[in-house]
């Protein structure tokens, strides 16, 4: 498994960006309403501020992410909740069906957004449902990211450019 771009920097994370992407956490799980004993999937879980809203509701989760400094932060918030290493679009090892997968502020910082879209719906159970919230590319969180990345001097590697193409 490659390092992401948030390898080793899950604190920084937690202090900064983790805080947007909360504010996104009840809406998301309001549009799965997922009942108690559903299986859900958090996918990009990050702090884990999904999975533990997710166990809250009454729901079996597994949460999901490439960094393990990540996973390490969503087992203090999460402690429930089954931890696995992997990342989209591949979620190697991962396996269905899931009621429920949510995926929080994720799509849009991926390289291959559909192919981890279409991942993701595979791994739906009949009548599954699929959550996922973005940062809008014309707004200023979108420019805010761009920028915070610029800033850190990152290097974005060759076919991992942002593009406002949903395909990727």
């Amino acid at each position: 498994m490659n390092p992401g771009k948030w390898a080793g920097k899950a604190q920084a994370y937690a202090e900064t960006f983790a805080l947007l992407c909360a504010e996104l956490v009840d809406p998301l799980l309001d549009a799965l309403d997922p009942a108690p004993g559903d299986t859900l999937l958090d996918v990009g879980t990050g702090t884990g501020a999904v999975a533990a809203a997710a166990l809250q509701r009454g729901c079996d989760v597994m949460a999901v992410d490439p960094e393990p400094d990540m996973l390490s932060l969503a087992a203090q918030n999460a402690p429930a909740a089954k931890l696995v290493r992997a990342g989209l679009p591949e979620l190697d090892g991962i396996t269905g069906p899931f009621t429920a997968i949510a995926a929080n502020c994720v799509l849009n910082q991926l390289a291959e957004p559909k192919a981890s879209l279409q991942r993701m719906v595979g791994l739906l159970a009949p009548q599954g449902r699929l959550a996922v919230s973005t940062w809008p590319a014309q707004h200023g969180v979108q420019q805010l990211w761009n920028d915070v990345v610029a800033q850190s001097g990152a290097v974005i590697p060759p076919g991992a450019e942002r593009s406002s193409n949903p395909d990727g």
